[in-house]
């Protein structure tokens, strides 16, 4: 059965072209329960295990949304953060923003953070290459 749902599925191409119209904004929440779906599953990839399994989180925007940057919307450019951590960085500029991701126990945040740390700055091209980049891992669960 699962053999034919996965034959269903269409070429890693198409849904990485796809994945990219994924989007979550304040003014843009048609797929947010669909984003918070990946986001929980990125973190269950980044944790190795289903052990422990996150409650509850709130979407972080790393580059804000106060920019107006369609980009802002996209996967790459989100995070689960607790809401406490989430609040305190609001619009904050990235430079301090990865500073206090350290704070974060979500291991998709560690990863992030130790992959970006010696960024300065956040941009558009780098919030496309990650959400490519997750589009890319989440392919290969569902085809794993």
């Amino acid at each position: 059965m699962i053999a034919t749902l996965k034959e269903g599925l269409p070429a890693k191409e198409i849904f990485v072209s796809n994945f990219v119209n994924v989007r979550y904004t304040s003014d843009f929440a048609k797929d947010k329960k669909l984003v918070q779906y990946i986001i929980k599953k990125y973190e269950f990839y980044n944790m190795n295990t289903n052990e422990v399994q996150p409650l509850s989180f709130t979407i972080e925007h790393i580059m804000p949304e106060s920019t107006n940057n369609k980009e802002c919307g996209m996967i790459g450019n989100l995070l689960p953060l607790g809401d406490k951590l989430n609040s305190e960085l609001m619009d904050k500029a990235f430079k301090y923003k990865i500073k206090k991701y350290s704070a974060s126990q979500y291991k998709t945040v560690e990863k992030f953070v130790q992959q970006y740390q010696n960024n300065d700055e956040w941009t558009k091209e780098m919030i496309f290459d990650r959400t490519k980049e997750i589009a890319k891992k989440m392919f290969e669960m569902v085809y794993n």
